[in-house]
Parts: structure tokens; sequence; C-alpha cells
């Protein structure tokens, strides 16, 4: 796989209390027309899996924000990779969860799409989930699945694209690119 051009990564200061398994980070106006930047940061742990909310004033830049915990809520669900996504002009935020239970002798890869409330900064059931497989690359345990490293990426055209890594074996092997389908349900 070709490697698209390098781009500049901003910094900025973050200390959190917990372990940090997985993050997320978008920008949102809230009722009042403020823009904020809303982090959410996995302490992944099974069963007891915490997701830290934080926010921060987003009028200095990514590189100058202040991030302040707002809430937190649990999940049964350790996700791997998970992204925040703003929907234009409504201004809700979505958080799409990317998760791979144990499935027989492999691993079952899911999309799950939650909507976080920013007035208690939790989320609700999900309103859609989806099977995928991985198609490429190796089978099984040692293919591409979300447990191993996951994105969510949405394009400024409105492409959205899931990521994910196999398990590399062999330091310096090579990178399966694979493509992601629903699972044909029997």
């Amino acid at each position: 796989m070709a490697v698209k051009e390098l781009r500049r990564v901003e910094t900025f200061d973050l200390a959190v209390s917990h372990k940090a398994g997985a993050l997320g980070i978008t920008s949102y106006e809230d009722k009042n027309g403020i823009e904020y930047y809303v982090m959410i940061v996995a302490h992944l742990d099974g069963e007891n899996t915490v997701y830290h909310v934080y926010r921060a004033l987003a009028s200095n830049g990514i590189e100058n924000a202040r991030f302040s915990e707002v809430g937190s809520f649990e999940s049964d669900k350790d996700f791997q990779g998970f992204g925040l996504i703003t929907e234009d002009g409504t201004n809700d935020i979505y958080m799409i969860g990317l998760w791979s239970p144990s499935e027989g002798v492999t691993f079952a890869d899911y999309a799950y799409l939650y909507q976080l409330n920013t007035e208690t900064w939790t989320i609700g059931e999900a309103l859609q989930q989806i099977h995928m497989v991985s198609v490429g690359g190796m089978a099984g345990m040692m293919g591409v699945h979300f447990r191993y490293g996951a994105n969510v990426y949405v394009a400024d055209d409105g492409t959205l694209t899931l990521s994910a890594t196999e398990r590399n074996s062999v330091l310096g092997s090579s990178l399966a690119t694979n493509d992601w389908i629903p699972a044909i349900v029997n």
C-alpha cells in the first residue's frame, strides 16, 4: 500500500487519571454558537470499560486546547477504535465504535453507531450496527480485524472510511490492504 502525503500533526497537552486505549475527537458548536472540541478517551477494561468525555474551547486551535472532563459513560463493548463525527447543520455528534469479539477460532467485526448527548455526555442504545467482513489479506486470527487497531475517517466529500490493521506476526512484513463489506446473513 502506498503511503499518501505526510502531514504535520498538531500536538496538545493532555493528562488523564486513567488508562487510554483509544480516542476520538471532533468539533461542534453548542446551542449558543460557541465552538468546542469534544474528545472521548476509552479506558478499555472488558465489561468494565469506561469512556471519558472531554471538552475544550476551539477558538485558539487544537494545539492550545485545554481539555476538561465533562462526563463519562460505561459500555460492555471494548471498542478498539472509534471515531466521532459531527453532522453538518445539526451539530449532532455521532460515535462509530469498531469492535471485534471472539467468534469461534477467529474474530467477528462490527461497527456500531451511537449519538452523543451533549447535555448528559452519554450515549444511548446503538442506533445501528452492522457486521463487517474483511476481504483480502490473511484469513482468520492473523488477518485484518478492528481489534488490532482501527480508525474512522470522513473525507471532505462525505466519504466514510473504516481502517484496520492485521496482526503483524513478522515485523517489517507487508501491509495488507483489505476492503470491508457487510456480512451476508443466511
